[in-house]
């Protein structure tokens, strides 16, 4: 797909020609994916804890890791946070990486119980069998 959609909403026809005029305008959709991390995401646009050169980092490794740049800017939608991780990713597989775009939807969509439950599941994914043994310990 292409990275820019014409918005013709307001186009004005003419009454007595029919035809459009002038007001269509081109969206660049990656200005529209950025504006939308930054939301959900604020700490990003903050040069105290965020760098450019960090960010273009994480979506190497991120597409390195995942085999394509489109699975990157997915994660990168879900988890905006990502990009400060930077050399951080090299750490992390492939299903932790997806574990914590998961869990970061769920924190932003469903209901607070059912979040909960999802994300204890994601965590138990993320931490493996060993780590969900100590989760259970560290209960008691």
């Amino acid at each position: 797909g292409g990275v820019v959609r014409l918005d013709g909403s307001r186009s004005v026809k003419g009454d007595k020609t029919g035809l459009s005029r002038g007001l269509n305008r081109a969206v660049d959709l990656r200005a529209e994916l950025v504006y939308e991390m930054a939301r959900r995401e604020p700490s990003l646009l903050n040069p105290a804890v965020s760098n450019r050169f960090v960010f273009a980092e994480s979506k190497r490794l991120l597409a390195l890791k995942l085999g394509s740049e489109e699975e990157a800017i997915e994660v990168m939608r879900h988890d905006p946070s990502i990009l400060q991780a930077g050399d951080a990713i090299e750490g992390l597989g492939v299903a932790q990486i997806r574990g914590r775009a998961f869990a970061a939807r769920l924190r932003r969509a469903g209901p607070p119980v059912l979040a909960a439950a999802l994300l204890a599941a994601a965590a138990a994914a993320y931490l493996g069998p060993e780590g969900v043994a100590f989760m259970m310990i560290a209960d008691w």
